[in-house]
């Protein structure tokens, strides 16, 4: 066995130094980042912890037409709209404004209630605009976290960051464990 050189016991404190940095910066993105990609992986069974009993709403006498709901869309929005075709489901009509296309709101013609929806959940009114309830999307929350974009372009840009962190982290752990078995 031979004795380490100063420079490559300088060399191997170095790697343990940024090793250990790059641990503790990165600890709670990547536990952030496991326990969204576990939800993400087994969303389904875990779901049901999270889940909301729907509210039941009695239909009204005379259920809406699309004109109608089309009317009440406006009034919500505010201003022109354009019917989202690819939404449509269970008799709900679903409507986005024509100036900002991520304002989209959900009418049911036959209770008169309607969703305001937003990327993260849906918030829900009665046909007077009196709150009902608010629904999250947490599949999409744990998506948009796990890939930083929850918080926009520097999100994006963190969870890149801690991804070449990851590597760095896994090349200098891996020298190191061959720079101490050769000693």
């Amino acid at each position: 066995m031979q004795k380490p050189t100063p420079s490559s016991l300088q060399f191997f404190l170095l790697l343990k130094s940024v090793h250990k940095t790059t641990g503790i910066l990165v600890f709670p993105l990547v536990l952030l980042a496991g326990l969204t990609g576990f939800y993400l992986n087994h969303g389904k069974p875990l779901s049901r912890f999270f889940a909301q009993p729907p509210t039941a709403m009695a239909a009204q006498s005379s259920p809406w037409s699309q004109e109608e709901a089309e009317k009440r869309a406006v009034a919500i929005l505010g201003g022109p709209v354009n019917e989202d075709v690819k939404r449509r489901k269970k008799d709900r009509f679903y409507f986005r404004a024509h100036a900002n296309r991520k304002r989209l709101v959900g009418i049911d013609p036959q209770s008169h209630t309607y969703w305001l929806i937003t990327r993260h959940g849906r918030t829900r009114y009665d046909a007077n605009g009196a709150y009902l309830e608010h629904r999250w999307f947490l599949r999409r929350i744990a998506k948009d976290i796990h890939t930083g974009k929850i918080i926009g372009w520097g999100g994006r840009l963190l969870a890149d960051l801690v991804s070449l962190c990851l590597v760095v982290f896994a090349i200098t752990g891996i020298v190191m464990w061959f720079l101490s078995r050769n000693r």
